[in-house]
């Protein structure tokens, strides 16, 4: 097999070796997030799913059929499920039985290969998920591990290649063992074979594979599931062996330790602003959490711009499940979007989907596409707001903050935040602006604050965010879209705050 694999390499041309998609150039990128199986049947049909337990029916040609919805909500990359052969039931992707067979309940190999240079065509960038801690389960009865059979898992079909089943990921966490690495990758995540990445066979064939998924499909990144059930220095192989953008899944709110491993695999998902977003916005905490997650981020991170930001996935349930607020989901999405690092958001939430715990949180999407829903102009708004700023480019400043407040700068546009719901009034003195600058509401461009004296005053109703841009940019009609003009008075509450005499009625859209 080796052999074989070293062949194939030398018949790649030499293009698509030199062009792999590095950490920098996705930083460029806003990805969509899709559940590959929940997201378009290929024949359109829009029927309920009866069972989110099992497939549903969509497709990689579904999803070629629906990328103008995709990119007309301004994502210019997407991240689907893990495209692999799995065992019965895994509608997923996260059941692994062949390596190098394509699952057939998504479509044919042509078929993904037909998606990807669809996506390419049109600039969209292809994040496949990816599982190399784990394969589909190889028992009769899940939980009775000694009826094994690894013939059924290609190539590793030998009990040697698996780590012996001594205990659950569940047990670890429940003796608080999570900082035990040998036990974290040596335990069975859900009952599921667990690959020993020591062993020579195992770890040469995962990097020669992970090489061979990339050329073969002309792939631009990986999402690299359960990292933390992984060997570090085998993390690192895996992302250069793939040669391109590797995000790692630990699902751990600390920074540290999501540092250490993001050193490994190059980038990593946000789970620890993620948890300050879910804290902050659903359980009331304080807002200064976030004062106290960007210091320890900036001195901890090696690169806080690559991370992956979110809200919403597939693991855990919907925010608006969690709490039904929809200025407060608002928000986070402002955070997710426009806050240092790399921004996705989860199929269903330009829908206000809510569902809850697995499966309920993986809705089908079909029958729901509206583009012109609030939440939908709203992501198009924000993703259409990074684009034309270069935001990717500008560095987060923070600035004033408090229990109830959060503000950061990024250039010259301000971002202020809160999670109060009640009327409030901040006086702004830390900012990089002049005294008579003039400030817009990027949501209602006609609200505008003056700098006077070295401060301006913001006022915010009802867990209301706001982004405060330059008069000057927003009177450039060059970079103004009918999205942005579209998106006026998109909060709920807008229509009802009380302008004081220190918001001044102002119109940069005026013809002079």
């Amino acid at each position: 097999m080796k052999i074989l694999f070293q062949t194939i390499l030398l018949a790649i041309p030499l293009f698509y070796l030199v062009h792999a998609r590095t950490p920098e150039e996705w930083r460029s990128r806003r990805i969509y997030q899709i559940l590959t199986d929940r997201f378009a049947r290929s024949d359109g049909s829009t029927e309920p799913c009866p069972d989110l337990g099992k497939y549903c029916g969509g497709t990689w040609k579904g999803i070629m059929n629906h990328l103008d919805y995709i990119q007309g909500m301004g994502f210019n990359a997407i991240w689907i499920s893990p495209i692999q052969e799995n065992g019965p039931g895994g509608y997923h992707g996260y059941w692994c039985s062949n390596f190098y067979k394509i699952n057939g309940n998504f479509g044919t190999e042509q078929d993904f290969k037909d998606l990807v240079s669809a996506c390419h065509e049109r600039d969209i960038w292809i994040m496949v998920d990816v599982v190399p801690n784990h394969v589909s389960y190889v028992q009769e009865n899940i939980k009775d591990t000694t009826t094994n059979d690894y013939s059924k898992i290609f190539p590793f079909d030998k009990t040697e290649y698996f780590n012996p089943f001594e205990q659950t990921c569940i047990d670890v966490d429940k003796k608080h063992q999570g900082n035990n690495r040998t036990a974290l990758e040596t335990c069975w995540l859900q009952w599921l074979p667990d690959l020993n990445q020591r062993h020579p066979f195992v770890r040469q064939q995962l990097l020669e594979w992970a090489d061979w998924l990339i050329q073969t499909y002309h792939i631009d990144g990986l999402r690299v599931d359960a990292v933390r059930h992984i060997p570090v220095d085998f993390c690192k192989e895996f992302q250069e062996a793939s040669g391109v953008y590797n995000v790692g899944e630990l699902f751990n709110d600390g920074v540290a330790i999501n540092a250490e491993y993001q050193q490994a695999v190059g980038s990593m998902l946000n789970f620890p602003l993620n948890a300050r977003l879910y804290h902050t916005y659903v359980k009331d905490a304080p807002m200064s959490m976030f004062a106290k997650y960007y210091e320890e981020a900036f001195a901890t991170w090696p690169d806080i711009t690559v991370l992956t930001n979110f809200m919403d996935n597939h693991d855990i349930p919907r925010f608006l499940y969690q709490r039904d607020d929809m200025n407060a989901f608002k928000a986070t999405l402002i955070f997710t979007i426009v806050s240092v690092g790399i921004p996705a958001v989860y199929y269903g939430d330009e829908q206000g989907f809510r569902g809850g715990d697995d499966p309920q949180n993986r809705e089908t999407l079909w029958g729901h596409m509206k583009t012109d829903s609030d939440l939908y102009q709203f992501i198009k708004a924000l993703n259409e707001f990074r684009e034309k700023t270069n935001l990717d480019k500008l560095d987060q400043t923070q600035r004033d903050f408090d229990d109830e407040f959060y503000s950061f700068s990024r250039g010259k546009f301000f971002f202020v935040f809160t999670n109060s719901p009640q009327m409030l009034s901040k006086t702004i003195s830390n900012h990089p602006y002049k005294d008579g600058d003039w400030l817009c509401d990027f949501f209602n461009p006609k609200e505008c604050i003056q700098v006077e004296n070295g401060e301006f005053v913001v006022v915010l109703q009802n867990k209301e965010s706001r982004i405060l841009v330059p008069a000057e940019f927003l009177e450039n009609q060059s970079v103004v879209s009918k999205a942005w003009k579209n998106v006026q008075g998109i909060w709920n509450n807008i229509a009802n705050l009380e302008v004081t005499k220190l918001v001044h009625n102002f119109d940069p859209f005026r013809s002079e």
